[in-house]
């Protein structure tokens, strides 16, 4: 149950929706139901065993007011430390991120940069599901475990900066399948970082059939590269309208091992002046 929420885009939904997610969590788990209708909220928290499920006419729309964000977690969608968490279902997330920026394409005070924002967890689920016009970074996960990524579709202004696709950082065992981006910045990046931990580390992704538009680098490791990033497969890729196709930022030293990288077109074709199917840059 939506526990008092109003569809339309003119009432906040925030209180309602997360008292949903919150009583569910209580009962030990289960599935938040958006039926048909639009809703608009500002920050939600994801909590342990809860999936969120939009029906095809289950727009869920990012608030346009800075406000409705909170203070310290300045996210659309906010989970950490959660385990067996999701989102499904074949509505769309709609980030409205022309109320972000200026008609000049710069950011505006209180713009969420990691709209959806994943730390320390382990099986998250994203399946089936649209997320368009983000103001920022679509999907971010740090030091997760067990990510599933399929079906989704992840369409951006390609004129908004920082709209990453999926930025992966520290984290590991992720599957991302049969998606398409289209993206104002990397839509597919993996970051490591620095230091002498064991576990910074990124490894065991696997990205495959997938289409991929980005004004920046299409698939990118680092820039962030101060540990190490590995095993780690690309296959069965369309790469469109890129800036770099296939980019290695290796700025912070680092290594990347055991990459692999099988049956990529590539089409090079951007806003920029020059552009590059293949790109390597070691500082």
């Amino acid at each position: 149950r939506l526990l008092g929420a109003r569809s339309g885009a003119e009432h906040d939904n925030r209180p309602a929706l997360q008292r949903a997610i919150d009583s569910v969590a209580r009962q030990g788990g289960g599935t938040v139901y958006l039926p048909n209708g639009t809703w608009s909220s500002g920050t939600l928290f994801l909590k342990s065993g809860v999936s969120i499920y939009l029906a095809a006419g289950a727009p869920l729309l990012s608030s346009p007011n800075p406000a409705d964000y909170d203070s310290v977690h300045r996210h659309f969608l906010y989970a950490a430390d959660a385990r067996n968490i999701g989102i499904d279902g074949p509505g769309t997330f709609y980030g409205n991120e022309r109320y972000f920026r200026n008609d000049a394409y710069e950011a505006l005070p209180g713009r969420p940069l990691q709209w959806l924002h994943f730390e320390r967890c382990t099986g998250v689920r994203i399946r089936d599901t649209k997320f368009i016009d983000a103001p920022g970074w679509n999907m971010a996960f740090s030091k997760c475990d067990d990510v599933v990524i399929d079906g989704i579709s992840i369409l951006s202004n390609v004129r908004t900066p920082n709209t990453d696709g999926v930025d992966l950082r520290l984290t590991s065992n992720v599957r991302i399948a049969n998606s398409r981006f289209v993206t104002g910045d990397d839509a597919i990046c993996l970051k490591a970082r620095e230091g002498t931990d064991p576990q910074s580390v990124v490894e065991n992704i696997t990205v495959t059939n997938c289409i991929i538009e980005s004004d920046d680098a299409g698939i990118k490791l680092g820039t962030g590269s101060g540990s190490t990033i590995r095993y780690c497969t690309f296959e069965n890729i369309i790469l469109r309208n890129t800036r770099f196709g296939l980019a290695l930022f290796m700025k912070d030293g680092g290594s990347y091992e055991h990459i692999r990288f099988s049956g990529i077109q590539i089409e090079c074709k951007s806003r920029n002046k020059n552009n590059y199917p293949f790109y390597i840059d070691l500082d």
